[in-house]
């Protein structure tokens, strides 16, 4: 979930992900991992009246733009709060440690 001051620390160009990560093992044991990539597109906007509220423009792909607000907040997280890239990672570090 972005909170109010992970959307904060946030810019144009970086990258967040949708809530649907997940990994794919096909019949043959390989693995494909699939993630949605929003990048952010402009710049937070807040309100001095409602301190709870923002919204942060975000984009998809070559034409879909939408926006990610305290409503929606729930639904994407960051890159480092990201647990299947941590474990992907991971993975990595023990094959490359059990090859040794």
């Amino acid at each position: 979930m972005i909170t109010i001051e992970k959307a904060k620390t946030l810019y144009h160009g970086s990258i967040i992900h949708g809530n649907d990560c997940r990994v794919s093992v096909g019949s043959r044991g390989a693995r494909r991992v699939f993630i949605t990539r929003f990048r952010v597109s402009g710049l937070l906007r807040l309100w001095k009246r409602s301190p709870e509220r923002f919204s942060l423009p975000i984009k998809y792909g070559m034409y879909f733009s939408t926006y990610l607000t305290e409503k929606n907040a729930h639904q994407f997280h960051t890159e480092a709060d990201c647990l299947l890239l941590q474990n992907e990672r991971e993975i990595q570090r023990m094959k490359g440690v059990s090859n040794v």
